[in-house]
C-alpha cells in the first residue's frame, strides 16, 4: 500500500510574509551579544563617547532598561569568559549608570575613528570596515539567507533601549545616524512582514527620529524573548 499523501486544493496555499520570517528566516539568525550592546548604546550628536568605566547612562524613566542592560553586559562577559565587573548605580537625580571597565575596554578596541561633536566633545564611531556594515548583498547565499547576524543583533539592542513603553514605536533623540542605520536594517528585513512602516522626524531640542511599526510586528516578540532569555540565564547561575 502506498504511503503517498493526497492533498485537496484547499490544503495548499502561499505562506504569508510573517510566516516566511518565522519559519524560514528567524531560525537561521544568531544573536551576537556584543552587537546587542552596541545597538543599545545611546549615541548623541553623531557618535559614542568612550569612558574609562562608564558604559552608558539612563534617564529617570529608564531604570528597567538599565537593569536589562546590566544583565546583557554580564551575560556577554560570561560568554567571553571575562570576570564581570558590571555595576548599576542610581544617583540622586534618578539617573542610572552602568559601569564596567571590562566592557569599556572592549568597546575602545572597536571604536577607533574619532571626531568632535558640536559641543567639542570627543566621540567615536565604528570604522567603515566593521562587520556591522556588511550588506545583505555581500552576504547573499553565505549567511542566513544573506542577512547579517550582527545587524540583526544591533537592531535588537536598539529596540530594547529605544522602544516607547506601550507604543509600537522606536525613538532616537539627537542620534539621527543611529536611526538611519536601524531604518536600513528594517528595510533589509522587509520590516519583518509589515506592509508599511513610517518615520517621523522632529526638529528642535532634541532632534528626534520616530520609527513606527505595527503592533503585531514579530520583531517586538523577538526583542521581548531575548530579554526573557537574559533573565532566565541569570536566574540559573
Amino acid at each position: 500500500m502506498s504511503d503517498k499523501k493526497e492533498y485537496a486544493e484547499g490544503d495548499i496555499r502561499a505562506i504569508s510574509q510573517n510566516e516566511f520570517f518565522k519559519l524560514r528566516i528567524l531560525p537561521t539568525l544568531e544573536i551576537d551579544l556584543l552587537y546587542v550592546i552596541i545597538g543599545s548604546l545611546q549615541e548623541y550628536w553623531g557618535g559614542y563617547q568612550l569612558h574609562e568605566k562608564t558604559v552608558d547612562m539612563f534617564f529617570v524613566n529608564e531604570y528597567t532598561k538599565a537593569q536589562t542592560f546590566k544583565l546583557l553586559c554580564e551575560t556577554y562577559l560570561a560568554s567571553v569568559q571575562v570576570e564581570s565587573d558590571v555595576k548599576l548605580t542610581k544617583v540622586e537625580t534618578g539617573h542610572s549608570y552602568i559601569e564596567s571597565k571590562a566592557i569599556c575596554q572592549i568597546l575602545e578596541n572597536l571604536y577607533q575613528k574619532k571626531a568632535k561633536d558640536i559641543s567639542n566633545r570627543e566621540v567615536v564611531n565604528l570604522p567603515p570596515g566593521n562587520e556591522l556594515f556588511i550588506t545583505p548583498e555581500q552576504l547573499s547565499g553565505t549567511d542566513g539567507w544573506g542577512y547579517n547576524n550582527k545587524r540583526y543583533s544591533y537592531l535588537i539592542g536598539a529596540l530594547i533601549k529605544n522602544k516607547i513603553e506601550d507604543k509600537p514605536a522606536i525613538v532616537f533623540a539627537n542620534a539621527g545616524h543611529k536611526a538611519e542605520l536601524v531604518i536600513d536594517i528594517l528595510k533589509e528585513f522587509s520590516a519583518f512582514g509589515d506592509h508599511l512602516f513610517s518615520v517621523n522626524y522632529y526638529f528642535g531640542v532634541p532632534h528626534a527620529t520616530r520609527i513606527n511599526l505595527s503592533e503585531d510586528n514579530i520583531i517586538w516578540g523577538q526583542a521581548d524573548a531575548f530579554i526573557q532569555l537574559l533573565k532566565k540565564e541569570t536566574e540559573q547561575k
